[in-house]
C-alpha cells in the first residue's frame, strides 16, 4: 500500500548518444546526422536537431544561446 514509486525507466542507448551529442561542447554533425536519421527520440527537440543540422544554429555550445537571440531579434526586425 505505501510502497515507494516506481523507478522511471533508464534512458534507452540511443537516447543517452543523443544526449551526449547534445551536450557536447561542440556538436559533431556527422555523428548527430547518423543518429537522426532513424529519427529523433520521443522527449528529445526535433526541432533544436534539425536547426543544428541546417546550420541554423552553431555547433559550438557557447554561441548557440546568443546566435538564437540574434535570429530572433533579426525576425522581429522583419516584421516591424
Amino acid at each position: 500500500a505505501g510502497g515507494a514509486a516506481p523507478a522511471a525507466p533508464a534512458p534507452s542507448r540511443r537516447r543517452q548518444r543523443f544526449l551526449a551529442a547534445l551536450e557536447a561542447p561542440s556538436v559533431d554533425k556527422k555523428a548527430l546526422a547518423e543518429l537522426a536519421w532513424q529519427g529523433v527520440p520521443e522527449g528529445l527537440s526535433r526541432c533544436e536537431v534539425w536547426q543544428l543540422l541546417l546550420g541554423y544554429r552553431p555547433l559550438t555550445q557557447g554561441r548557440r544561446a546568443e546566435a538564437l537571440h540574434r535570429k530572433r531579434d533579426e525576425y522581429w526586425d522583419l516584421r516591424r
